[in-house]
């Protein structure tokens, strides 16, 4: 009887449209707490400011990609998640990441202003 109650309780999830966020997303969350907890512990203003780009930039993927999120309690169960060992390697993935886009878009950049270059 119990799994007859879980698969109609699924299947009623489902049909609602509810359901968990992608694995990117929660990457994604996972840098934005990384950033966010940097910030708040950093007592360098530039730091801070280099930090909120990363911020920004994640906080954008994941609105941009689940705009229906609940990201408070997604944030808050990350947060909650991430051991103190794990700060430093979901950093540096997250840094990567964001570095590598940049380097994209400049890219992308140089391109469009050699092509409308007169």
């Amino acid at each position: 009887m119990r799994a007859l109650w879980i698969g109609a309780a699924a299947a009623w999830l489902v049909a609602c449209g509810a359901r968990a966020e992608t694995a990117e997303t929660t990457k994604d969350i996972r840098c934005s707490v990384i950033y966010s907890y940097l910030i708040g512990t950093s007592d360098d203003e530039a730091e801070k400011g280099s930090l909120a780009i990363g911020l920004f930039y994640y906080q954008g993927r994941i609105e941009g990609r689940e705009p229906a999120l609940d990201f408070a309690s997604a944030f808050k169960r990350e947060m909650l998640s991430i051991p103190d060992e794990a700060i430093e390697p979901e950093l540096k993935r997250c840094s990567d990441a964001l570095q590598a886009s940049s380097k994209e878009m400049q890219a992308i950049g140089q391109r469009v202003a050699a092509e409308v270059k007169p």
